[in-house]
């Protein structure tokens, strides 16, 4: 295990969700083992000409953009719906503030 020089605060909320680290420095190695899962996977569509935010096995697409950014703030925000424990509607989008 390293060591931090700062004290360390790790806030985790139900389920065991890291949802901040505050204070000083600390390793990721630190706080043990850890799993990973992805919610989507954002790809370039070379038919569509957009940016397709698709479901983990890629099977299905849940949100198509042809603006990157745009594209990207859908994903972030189904990244937090999910978190919020919502289930996510292939083809139906997300009203996000940032998206134009």
């Amino acid at each position: 295990m390293s060591q931090t020089s700062t004290p360390c605060a790790v806030l985790v909320i139900g389920g065991g969700t890291v949802t901040a680290l505050a204070g000083g420095l600390i390793s990721l190695a630190d706080l043990g083992v850890r799993t990973t899962r992805r919610a989507s996977h954002l790809e370039f569509n070379d038919a569509t000409n957009e940016w397709d935010v698709l479901t983990p096995d890629r099977k299905l697409t849940l949100y198509s953009h042809a603006d990157y950014d745009n594209a990207l703030a859908w994903e972030r925000d189904l990244f937090n719906r999910m978190l919020a424990g919502e289930t996510p509607t292939p083809g139906v989008s997300l009203p996000v503030a940032a998206i134009s």
